[in-house]
């Protein structure tokens, strides 16, 4: 935060000026002082609050007050005295405002104007009480009264203070004065993405719903163009693919509502820049918003706003190198303490000279953007926040007159305003002449004023930031599926589903949900490896290999939603067996197929073979591993095909043989007929077919030939 106060030297400066304005006349009319109830520390549950007061005051008006006093005690609070005093002094720096607002109850609350005495306050109950007054009676009697001037609401019971309300109202100048020019910045971001589609669309229709955050930031910036928003283009998109007719409402209204208006885009699922930097070896990746396209081109890209309210060096330098050389920085590079006036809102950091930090004004910023719900107690009302930044800019502006000067009001990213009391704020700003509303654009391009500041702490890692190891552990896990989606012909099919889920949980929504981070991470990497695990080989059955070539036959999985294609790649432990060829094989989605692998044996043995699937990279492999390796046991007989056709050889030899034996032992048998009887036989024969018995003869060498036939 920038610092309220500013003692030493300024306060002796204060005075000085302080004097010097009562000797010219400076100070302006104060009412006589009267008796002052003594000071008692307010009891608990006594709460006077601003309704209502005039944004600006010209001499010469009525000033009406109206306050109201409620009791949250369980006793009544009997015959209660209202009155309203003023500061006797205008408060002419933003260090003398600072001090009339945080004075504590025991300070005397200025000088008496004008008093009511209220009806009895029963418990739970509460009572409103008006006052008007003429402006002189505040003390603003001419134009050289103009600027903010402290008043209070004193209430007492019984002659002893119960509460004071600390508040300012604003002189007008009567003449032309040189504004303070004033940029605001709304963040467009969240809620933290989840994996579940459904419901992931569950949490942004809460939230962009009338009663939730976006919607809340919706209705109270779309019409008031002077606001610039800072947004994250996956939240936009999100709502663009709801399923909800309400959350397309939104979106549609949102991108409407930029026309016109500075916008800035920050990377998709607004990365935490600060995790980041403090995790060097992890980079940041650029993750497209889902559905693939961008909610508008147009939106610069070059502020970065980092979670921490003052980020270190090492963030500023890593902005820096992704291209956003304007950094909000929301505390931090204070200017000087001898430093009279609040410098324009922009300055290089020594450490990081090619940055320019955009300052965000704490007290503009927190008075705009209204109290945390852990502020309720402090009983503050929007007409008193109001009034606190009418003064604080008139007070700016009072601090150097005729200097221009450009500041940065920047509500919270967990802004959850209410859009009523913020579009009063906007046109109470709007009503005034001493500021100028002004697009964020118009302050980036504004001169850095070269002043002395306070430097930025130089590593600070936050303890709400994602760890360095879960961010590498996320990076694997994301380049581990991007190689992996290399097997199907489109690859964002694979990948789109997921990215998400790598960029979701170091998002800066997830700064103050680590438990759901977690879940978050935990999922992530669970999705990942069912993902990668898609492609398995097997099971995988002990083959005999009998004979010098044959084919492996290997069953290849894919649970893809898309064909994939792989290359299967065989690593023997023994060179009794070559593998010929790691082919390329095409796994049908949601399918199965054999692969076939041709194989050589040349020896005999039992080889274990490594079976690996990869992405395609060449004949001899390469490529990255897409499936978890499986062994494969070969018994390899290279020689029985030759020994067995040598004893199907030798069989056939000893078979010839034998039927050569035995037809050999056949003939010499006793049984055999004597020769005569076997001619006599074959004589009749050859009779029997018709051949001339007188012509042949048998005789004892063979056959005669008869007379006639010489």
């Amino acid at each position: 935060m920038i610092e309220r106060t500013r003692r030493g030297a300024r306060r002796s400066i204060v005075a000085l000026v302080c004097c010097l304005a009562l000797g010219s006349g400076m100070i302006p009319f104060a009412p006589d002082a009267a008796a002052t109830p003594p000071m008692a520390t307010a009891p608990p549950g006594i709460y006077t609050t601003l309704v209502s007061a005039p944004s600006s005051v010209r001499p010469g008006t009525p000033v009406t007050v109206i306050a109201r006093v409620e009791n949250t005690t369980t006793g009544p609070l009997t015959n209660p005295v209202a009155s309203l005093r003023v500061e006797s002094r205008s408060a002419v720096t933003r260090n003398a405002l600072d001090n009339w607002a945080s004075a504590g109850p025991s300070t005397r609350p200025g000088s008496l104007v004008t008093q009511r005495s209220l009806n009895t306050i029963a418990p739970g109950a509460s009572q409103q009480v008006s006052f008007t007054v003429p402006a002189a009676d505040l003390g603003i009697a001419s134009a050289r009264d103009w600027g903010p001037r402290g008043i209070a609401v004193f209430v007492a019971t019984g002659g002893t203070s119960v509460s004071v309300l600390r508040t300012f109202v604003v002189a007008s100048p009567t003449g032309s004065v040189k504004p303070v020019s004033l940029s605001i910045a709304a963040a467009i971001t969240g809620p933290p993405a989840v994996l579940d589609e459904e419901k992931d669309d569950t949490a942004v229709t809460a939230a962009t719903s009338r009663a939730g955050h976006l919607g809340r930031v919706l209705a109270a910036t779309a019409d008031a163009p002077e606001v610039s928003w800072v947004v994250d283009p996956a939240t936009v998109a999100r709502t663009e693919l709801s399923s909800t007719t309400a959350t397309k409402d939104w979106a549609a209204a949102l991108i409407a509502a930029t026309k016109d208006r500075s916008v800035f885009a920050l990377p998709a699922y607004d990365p935490d820049l600060g995790a980041y930097a403090h995790s060097p070896t992890t980079p940041l990746v650029r993750t497209p918003v889902p559905g693939g396209s961008e909610p508008t081109t147009s939106w610069r890209t070059d502020l970065a706003w980092p979670a921490a309210t003052t980020p270190d060096d090492a963030t500023v330098a890593f902005a820096v190198a992704q291209a956003s050389p304007y950094v909000i920085v929301g505390a931090g590079l204070a200017p000087d303490e001898s430093l009279t006036y609040t410098p324009t809102g922009l300055a290089h950091p020594k450490s990081v000279p090619t940055s320019t930090a955009v300052i965000a004004d704490d007290v503009l910023s927190t008075e705009l953007a209204g109290p945390s719900s852990a502020d309720v107690a402090a009983a503050t009302s929007p007409a008193q926040e109001t009034q606190r930044l009418l003064a604080e800019t008139a007070a700016i502006v009072r601090e150097r007159p005729a200097a221009a000067r450009h500041l940065l009001a920047a509500l919270p990213r967990d802004w959850d305003p209410d859009p009523v009391t913020f579009q009063t704020k906007m046109a109470a700003l709007r009503s005034v002449p001493w500021v100028n509303l002004t697009p964020l654009d118009q302050l980036l391009a504004a001169p850095v004023p070269d002043l002395p500041r306070s430097p930025l702490p130089a590593h600070t890692p936050d303890p709400q930031e994602i760890t360095p190891a879960t961010l590498t552990d996320l990076a694997r896990d994301r380049q581990r599926l991007t190689a992996f989606a290399g097997v199907v012909a489109q690859p964002s099919g694979i990948v789109r589903p997921l990215e998400s889920a790598f960029a979701a949980p170091a998002a800066v929504a997830y700064r103050s949900e680590p438990a759901a981070r977690l879940a978050t991470v935990r999922q992530a990497r669970a999705e990942t490896a069912r993902v990668v695990s898609s492609i398995s080989i097997g099971p995988l059955s002990d083959v005999n290999l009998l004979g010098e070539r044959m084919e492996l036959a290997l069953p290849l999985h894919n649970a893809l939603p898309q064909d994939a294609t792989v290359q299967l790649i065989l690593r023997p432990d023994d060179g009794r067996l070559q593998i010929l060829e790691n082919p390329t094989v095409v796994i049908p989605a949601d399918g199965s197929v054999a692969a076939k692998v041709p194989v050589r044996a040349i020896g005999t043995g039992n080889v274990t073979v490594t079976v690996s699937v990869t992405q395609p990279a060449g004949p001899t492999g390469g490529g990255a591993p897409v499936a978890r390796p499986a062994n494969l046991e070969v018994r390899v007989r290279a020689t029985w095909e030759s020994i067995g056709a040598n004893v199907g050889i030798a069989v056939i030899a000893l078979l010839l043989a034998a039927g050569i034996w035995r037809t050999v032992r056949r003939g010499r048998s006793n049984r055999r007929a004597p020769d005569a009887e076997i001619a006599g036989e074959h004589e009749s024969d050859w009779s029997a077919v018709g051949e001339p018995a007188g012509n042949v003869a048998a005789g004892p060498d063979g056959p005669r030939v008869s007379q006639e036939d010489r």
